[in-house]
């Protein structure tokens, strides 16, 4: 394993050049040489050894990659784990290590393999990586998997972080122990070398899991040939007695050895002569009882062992790991997320494009071996994008924490979800070049709860709902070569609607602005048609205007329905929060409908007079005297119309109800509203002048408002303060007929829900001559006025901080 770094250069350098040359050089020369009709006899031979260079190249690289990953594992220092239940400990025998350093020999054993896995049909991870890695990177969704290193090995093998124990001694048992007791799972690999007495470590490691253990935290891996597991069997049952009569001495015990069963048969052996030699797992019931779970590549179905072997971790290899994690301590989660800059994919992106569309202008005049360079080279750089986005989503799939139970959970394991809470802490990190205010290259985000614990990254349904609100400013973490710059800060995750602050106004004026753009875009499209020379010019032009025109058209319809469902199809109690309303309760049906002095429903007047206060929402019981279809209204079910109406009063800018009807339905919008709602929020409307219309109303409500407070609870009683309606209306301001306002006057409250009334004002001309838009036009100023003057900052949501009853509770939440 030991190489210097110029030979590492070297055999990276030959397989950069040999693969180059094979899929670009030769065969470009070749093509030029049948063109003009001559072709060397040196770029004959070499096109004929280049296949064989290629495949040479290929192994070399990958062997290349297994020095290098040597190299830098031997870097890190890695010290014996102190975490509680928050890793893996794999456990083998340091005679399993060499068989585990081997690859699949899909690269590099003929040409058509290397050139896929060069191109990568899968993972450079499961690629490149040795079954050792391969062995751990199956364990890594229970947690970080770490092992005990070999001692005096100059550098580590791939696959999970090494830690080092004193090389002589007993010492190293302690430490063993120790790490063995606080690992949240143990994988002892059932395998020993051909000399079973030189595992005495491997066993006293098995029989002390055993020992410290519960069942559901020891697996044990089915990894190498059934004679392996067979010496480890008979090794572990002698060693057994040994053990549990050493422990006897010391005042300790181990349970009764468990019986391991036998090695799991395959389907087809033949498809397993080589390759990834994992055939399974060994779990262990309540009592100890064994049982083996075997992943049998061969009895699913594919073209290649790689095909089979996807399977297999879908369909075998999955529902274990699922069941598994159910039985641990804690909650393994995705913690981490990488990607790349935004700056390198939009500069990548318009470098693909520019390159693209002048190789399409010059396409006509290229030679036949050019056009296939430049094809081969596209396919190079689309699969070397490709390869490098697997590397990236294979580094965020693999890092996992645990999530341990905090104060806060109520059960003994964390509920697994599929959306992150808000409020998460995010730990941002950015590598720029050249320099700090270079361009972005990579972001990597570690997310983690309120209390600090891991938490999992967003779902795609979740991310588009959340935004990150920066908690500090970047600063530099280090300089690498070359000008390469790695920056930090912390992050929050917040609510995020791009379309919060819009109302159905807004998304109905972004609708026509967007139908306006797609009409414009098809009319160009229309005329572009004409223009261009070429038939090939044609239809892109075409196919850019389709699409432009539909995403126009998309977001048209999409606007149009979001103004529909805010206008006319309120959520509560989304939407009434997202858009300010004015809440016009509508008497209950068992009451007349009140009328203007104009012909007509009161619903049309006070849309007209409220709508530019907020949108006017109308609140009915269906199937019962509905208002006009052009009003907005609030959807009030039928059976409980009440509960939607007490989670709908305290999300209305201002609630406004007729001071008219004397049944029970009606009385109790009234009083549900005056225990809600600050005495801001409130206006009785007087439809006309009618005295003993409007003493009905006050003597029923009065009766009602007692009835109310003595159904309260204690504390919501204390908090109840109905209002005293005046006892008796104002004379009209002009014994006029016809110059009688559309609205007679308002009931409004002052914070000690005193009442007073606000008579509007009589027009200075013949109602005929006045329009009736002009009339409304001065009731809405004067009302803008005093709800200005009673109401001069934004409502508040809720009017008492006393908290409210069960029920209540429930409504509202």
């Amino acid at each position: 394993m030991k190489r210097s770094s110029k030979s590492f250069w070297f055999l990276s350098s030959w397989n950069a050049i040999t693969v180059s040359l094979f899929i670009t050089l030769f065969p470009a020369m070749f093509l030029s040489g049948i063109e003009q009709g001559y072709c060397p006899w040196f770029i004959l031979a070499l096109g004929a050894l280049a296949p064989a260079g290629l495949v040479l190249a290929v192994d070399a690289d990958r062997e290349l990659g297994k020095q290098i990953a040597t190299h830098l594992l031997g870097r890190l220092k890695t010290e014996q784990p102190t975490g509680d239940r928050d890793y893996v400990l794999y456990l083998r025998s340091f005679a399993v290590d060499d068989i585990l350093f081997a690859t699949d020999r899909a690269g590099g054993a003929n040409l058509a393999t290397s050139l896929a896995s060069h191109f990568g049909h899968r993972t450079p991870a499961e690629l490149d990586g040795t079954w050792g890695d391969r062995l751990a990177a199956l364990f890594r969704p229970f947690g970080p998997v770490v092992a005990a290193g070999r001692p005096g090995e100059p550098l580590p093998l791939p696959g999970p972080q090494s830690f080092y124990l004193p090389p002589t001694g007993d010492e190293w048992r302690q430490h063993v122990s120790e790490a063995i007791s606080r690992a949240r799972l143990v994988v002892v690999v059932a395998a020993v070398g051909s000399e079973s007495g030189l595992a005495e470590g491997t066993l006293w490691e098995y029989t002390e899991a055993l020992r410290l253990l519960s069942p559901s935290r020891l697996v044990l891996a089915l990894c190498g040939e059934r004679d392996d597991y067979e010496r480890f069997c008979a090794a572990a049952e002698s060693y057994f007695d040994e053990r549990a009569s050493d422990l006897r001495r010391v005042g300790a015990t181990l349970p009764p050895p468990p019986v391991l069963p036998d090695w799991p048969e395959m389907s087809r052996p033949d498809k397993l002569r080589t390759g990834f030699p994992l055939r399974g797992v060994i779990r262990f019931e309540a009592d100890w009882m064994a049982e083996a779970v075997p992943f049998d590549p061969s009895a699913e179905r594919g073209p290649t062992p790689y095909a089979r072997w996807r399977r297999t971790v879908r369909r075998q290899v999955a529902p274990w790991v699922a069941e598994c994690e159910s039985l641990l301590p804690g909650q393994a989660v995705c913690h981490l997320r990488g990607r790349y800059h935004w700056q390198i994919v939009t500069l990548a992106a318009g470098l693909i494009g520019w390159l693209g569309f002048t190789v399409l202008r010059r396409w006509d005049g290229l030679p036949l071996s050019h056009r296939y360079g430049l094809l081969v080279a596209a396919f190079y750089l689309l699969a070397t994008l490709v390869r490098l986005s697997a590397i990236l989503r294979t580094i965020s799939r693999s890092s996992t924490a645990v999530r341990l139970l905090g104060p806060g959970d109520d059960e003994g394991k964390p509920k697994p979800t599929n959306r992150a809470e808000l409020g998460q802490q995010v730990a941002e990190y950015m590598v720029r070049w050249p320099g700090r205010l270079g361009i972005g290259l990579c972001t990597v985000r570690y997310h983690s709860d309120k209390e600090g614990r891991p938490a999992p990254v967003p779902s795609w349904s979740l991310r588009r709902r959340i935004t990150r609100r920066a908690l500090s400013p970047f600063t530099t973490l280090g300089r690498w070569p070359a000008g390469v710059v790695h920056r930090g800060r912390t992050l929050e995750t917040v609510e995020r609607d791009p379309d919060a602050d819009l109302t159905s106004r807004h998304f109905g004026y972004r609708a026509l602005t967007r139908l306006a753009c797609a009409v414009g875009t098809a009319i160009g499209t229309v005329i572009s048609l004409f223009l261009v020379p070429t038939a090939g010019q044609m239809a892109s032009t075409a196919a850019i205007g389709l699409l432009v025109t539909g995403r126009f058209w998309y977001l048209h319809r999409k606007d149009l329905t979001w103004m529909g469902r805010l206008r006319l199809r309120p959520r509560v109690p989304e939407d009434l929060a997202r858009e300010p309303c004015v809440l016009y309760l509508r008497p209950h049906p068992d009451d007349p409908l009140p009328c203007s002095p104009w012909q007509g429903p009161l619903d049309l007047d006070l849309a007209a007079v409220f709508n530019d206060l907020a949108l006017f929402r109308t609140g009915f019981v269906p199937q019962e005297s509905r208002p006009p279809t052009d009003l907005a209204r609030l959807h009030l079910p039928a059976e409980d119309w009440q509960d939607t109406l007490t989670t709908a009063l305290p999300l209305s800018h201002l609630v406004v109800i007729s001071a008219s009807g004397t049944t029970a339905g009606t009385l109790w919008q009234l009083t549900e509203a005056v225990r809600l709602l600050p005495p801001s929020r409130l206006l009785l409307v007087l439809p006309t002048h009618d005295e003993e219309g409007y003493e009905r109303f006050r003597s029923a409500a009065a009766q009602a408002f007692a009835k109310r407070a003595a159904s309260l609870p204690e504390a919501q009683r204390a908090a109840f303060r109905p209002p005293a309606l005046p006892p008796e209306l104002p004379p009209p301001v002009t014994p006029v007929a016809d110059r009688v306002p559309a609205l007679y006057g308002v009931i409004h409250f002052t914070n000690d829900w005193a009442a007073a009334i606000l008579c509007f004002d009589p027009l200075s001309a013949d109602f005929a001559e006045i329009p009736r838009s002009t009339q409304l036009l001065c009731l809405r100023v004067q009302l803008k006025q005093l709800l200005t003057h009673l109401n001069p900052a934004k409502p508040p949501r809720q009017k008492h901080p006393v908290e409210p009853s069960a029920p209540d509770q429930t409504r509202l939440q």
